[in-house]
């Protein structure tokens, strides 16, 4: 790993965007190529004991991102750091991101989330959370936490302890959960089209 493979898999990525569609882009590179950031045991790894704490199937976990592109899509506001711009690489301070496409697990979250909302809570990341929700995305640690009920706490307590096991990576794992697959294929969509149009107006 290192920047070389990062410049080739950038290369190629931006090459693919001027010449195919965005579905075959997403296949071909979001989903089709290996991890860059991790290796095969260690992305096997992450998919094993999210199956296993979650009942999810092995197919339904996905890494995403720069840890698997090896290079960023959006740019991403960092709280306290300058603005990582798009295409930026994958380094030492980056996160390793897992898309879970289950419509089981979406719809407990959603519940957790309808409780709140029935019993007229309101928590500083709500307008986030049904941002999300909106795109068929769910962020448990946009939830709140309470003395009833420890979704958020549950949720990065157990992704942080991925990272302990030695399996998974060195690096932190964030992770959030699609209804299903067409909520992730066209949140994927919709990036690479975008990127499309902007490749388009440099030529």
């Amino acid at each position: 790993m290192g920047v070389p493979e990062i410049n080739e898999r950038l290369e190629r990525f931006r090459s693919d965007l001027r010449s195919e569609t965005p579905e075959r882009v997403f296949a071909d590179h979001v989903v089709g190529q290996p991890c860059y950031a991790l290796d095969d045991s260690e992305e096997a790894a992450i998919a094993r004991h999210i199956c296993a704490r979650f009942g999810v199937p092995a197919k339904a976990v996905v890494i995403v991102g720069s840890a698997k592109l090896g290079f960023t899509l959006v740019d991403k506001p960092k709280p306290g750091r300058a603005m990582r711009p798009r295409y930026s690489s994958f380094s030492d301070a980056s996160d390793v991101d897992v898309a879970i496409v289950s419509d089981s697990l979406f719809d407990k979250y959603w519940k957790v989330a309808y409780e709140f909302y029935r019993a007229r809570v309101l928590w500083d990341q709500r307008e986030r959370f049904q941002d999300y929700l909106l795109r068929g995305w769910i962020i448990p640690p946009f939830l709140p936490n309470s003395t009833t009920d420890s979704t958020a706490v549950d949720w990065n307590a157990f992704l942080n302890s991925l990272v302990r096991t030695g399996e998974c990576g060195e690096y932190p794992i964030k992770a959030g959960i699609y209804r299903d697959y067409h909520f992730f294929a066209t949140y994927h969509y919709d990036t690479i089209a975008k990127l499309k149009r902007t490749e388009e107006t440099l030529l």
